[in-house]
């Protein structure tokens, strides 16, 4: 962009991508960082980076991918957002052993053995040549394709099928023993991010009957967002992982103008001075339209750079905050909106409130709640532990004004 480059910078510092593990662009999370390495280099464990939304997990998650490849870690990727069941969970496990496999002839060699020996997936002869392969559930089928995999095809291919019974416990089985074999050779990290985007019921069954029978011989780390979450099912997060990393909340200028001021330094052609100034008064507003989160703020930094350049100014910002809002208004669903114009009498609204003034059951409200607080465009304000304590919702000043 020949913009940037004529405002003093050799590319886009406010991306709003996760940094990959080049780094590049990475601000302040050095302990969180450490503490992540530390974690890995034990070579087992569960552990889960905990904070808002917006705040830099997946980066760290990402980061923690290169940290694991150069420390030689085979690494599983997963992710709970498409994940609402044991069975899905385990779909996604097992193609990334299927990966494994195909990079690693002698690992591949010694689960085919495993599969033969233990006869958790057979072959066995066709009736027929119009026989079609016996596969009752989607983990069968999952778990048939990696068997064609590691076993391979024969000169019988047209004769022989493969057979495994349509039980969730024939995956865990086959995955628990195959990351045995693996862990022989090399260690082994399954990566996952948000688990906070699992339904309540999902996120209870996969920590208690998942996460916790998941072998000891390797890392899982992911990430989680608790804001959404109940206290019954945070407590739960608690005792499940061995270690919960927390990232700290944003609550000042100073603490902003670190990210921001840091991102500009990263992308500046010189690298002593940063190409633009953000003034306090401006950070102060994006503290409190974002609470913190960073990549709306950059969002916001990002728009005010491309309108305003170099001058950048509270009227300004302003400005910036209402288009960039008003064109993501645009997106949300009717519905949704509705939700919006009945908060904006109050200052807050508990749940039960807002279910009565929208006529909208709790479970269904919430469900459209959480996504706009993914947009920053409902804040949260939590009411702490104990009976009869109701979370509130808000929304900001700018988006009152917008919908008016």
């Amino acid at each position: 962009m020949d913009w940037l480059e004529d405002l003093g910078f050799v590319g886009n510092p406010f991306f709003l991508e996760p940094i990959d593990s080049s780094l590049k662009g990475f601000v302040n999370r050095t302990k969180e960082k450490d503490s992540l390495e530390k974690c890995i280099i034990t070579r087992r464990g569960k552990y889960i980076l905990v904070g808002s939304i917006g705040l830099g997990k997946t980066s760290l998650l990402n980061i923690m991918e290169g940290y694991s490849k150069d420390n030689g870690f085979m690494i599983i990727k997963t992710d709970f957002l498409h994940q609402q069941s044991k069975e899905d969970f385990y779909n996604q496990l097992i193609k990334g052993l299927e990966d494994i496999v195909e990079k690693y002839p002698k690992i591949k060699k010694k689960i085919e053995k495993m599969l033969e020996k233990t006869q958790i997936i057979s072959r066995r002869k066709k009736k027929g040549a119009k026989t079609k392969p016996e596969v009752s559930s989607k983990i069968s089928a999952i778990l048939i394709e990696f068997a064609a995999k590691v076993i391979g095809e024969s000169e019988e291919t047209e004769d022989i099928e493969f057979f495994v019974p349509p039980y969730l416990q024939q995956a865990i089985d086959v995955f628990n023993e195959s990351t045995k074999i693996i862990t022989d050779e090399k260690p082994l990290i399954i990566i996952s991010d948000n688990l906070d985007k699992l339904t309540p019921e999902a996120f209870n069954t996969i920590l208690k009957s998942i996460i916790d029978a998941l072998p000891t011989h390797l890392v899982f780390l992911t990430t989680g967002n608790y804001t959404h979450l109940s206290l019954e099912n945070v407590a739960l997060a608690q005792n499940v992982f061995d270690l919960n990393i927390d990232i700290p909340e944003i609550e000042t200028t100073a603490q902003i103008r670190e990210f921001v001021d840091g991102r500009m330094m990263a992308f500046s052609k010189n690298t002593s001075v940063s190409p633009i100034h953000f003034p306090n008064d401006v950070l102060n507003l994006l503290l409190e339209k974002t609470k913190g989160n960073l990549r709306e703020t950059f969002r916001y930094c990002f728009g005010a750079i491309v309108e305003y350049g170099n001058q950048i100014s509270r009227d300004n910002m302003i400005k910036t905050i209402k288009t960039i809002d008003a064109t993501l208004l645009k997106n949300v669903d009717e519905r949704d909106k509705d939700i919006l114009k009945n908060m904006k009498e109050e200052k807050t609204y508990t749940l039960s409130q807002l279910s009565q003034i929208a006529n909208i059951h709790k479970k269904t409200l919430w469900g459209r709640i959480k996504n706009l607080i993914q947009l920053n465009l409902i804040f949260k304000e939590s009411a702490g532990k104990g009976r009869g304590k109701e979370d509130r919702y808000y929304i900001p000043a700018v988006i009152k004004e917008i919908i008016e």
